[in-house]
């Protein structure tokens, strides 16, 4: 009998020691889940009046230079998975953060997936400091430099001008193969079915089905003190297909 209980706490112990060692890793299921909202206090930093977020700047030529010359990562084909029933895969207990200015979405953007990656991560103005943001925003290289100096685990390249497929190949595979949230730079209008417009927005991505037809998008600007978005929830979904129109719109870039 002592034999028997012996046993059945060596089977429970490891169960419960492999529960715990991949609870941040990526999880799968049919149904979409929303990201767990972190409320950071709005800072008292210079701020510009505006009703919806203008952070995500522009890349520069050197930017685009620069990104052409950095070694490709391997990436899982835009076609892989067409031929089943579409699931979810999430990165597991994934935190999105309001952005603490209504420029901040950028750094806002990489305290979450520095959380995901790490485990902890610096105040929002910290990170501004660091990925050299202003009150007109932030470049995407900047925020690239920054967190590959922050961890080890991904080494994040960037991609611009990237078309359709690229662009879900590029997301999906941050996600499913390197277990680490993608940044993507956008512009949208409310007409076209977006909570609100922007000219220029970062937002993570932790989440994608597996025929790449949707993405989760964490969006810091829901929980901005200022959106007048307060009743909506910080992260959704979003169809590949609107995700790419925003991102081509505007030359901003996605890092992955």
């Amino acid at each position: 009998m002592k034999r028997f209980f012996s046993l059945l706490l060596t089977v429970a112990m490891f169960f419960s020691i492999n529960t715990v060692a991949y609870a941040s890793e990526v999880a799968s299921g049919d149904e979409f889940v929303e990201a767990t909202p972190i409320y950071v206090d709005v800072e008292t930093r210079l701020m510009k009046t505006s009703t919806s977020p203008a952070g995500a700047l522009p890349a520069t030529t050197a930017d685009i230079e620069a990104s052409n010359n950095m070694e490709d990562k391997i990436v899982v084909s835009a076609n892989e998975g067409l031929t089943r029933a579409a699931t979810w895969t999430y990165l597991s207990n994934y935190l999105v953060y309001n952005q603490t200015t209504s420029y901040n979405c950028g750094p806002a953007s990489v305290q979450a997936a520095l959380k995901y990656i790490n485990g902890n991560t610096p105040t929002q103005a910290k990170i501004a400091e660091g990925c050299k943001t202003t009150t007109s925003g932030t470049y995407l290289s900047n925020m690239l430099t920054y967190i590959n100096g922050q961890q080890s685990a991904n080494k994040y390249v960037s991609k611009y001008n990237a078309n359709s497929d690229t662009m879900k190949s590029c997301l999906y595979s941050g996600i499913v193969t390197y277990n680490a949230a993608p940044v993507i730079g956008m512009a949208f209008s409310s007409n076209d079915g977006w909570l609100y417009s922007s000219g220029g927005h970062f937002m993570s991505v932790y989440g994608a089905t597996s025929d790449k037809s949707k993405f989760a998008l964490a969006d810091p600007w829901i929980g901005y003190s200022g959106s007048g978005l307060n009743n909506n929830s910080w992260s959704y979904s979003k169809s590949a297909t609107d995700i790419y129109n925003a991102y081509s719109s505007v030359n901003i870039g996605l890092m992955y």
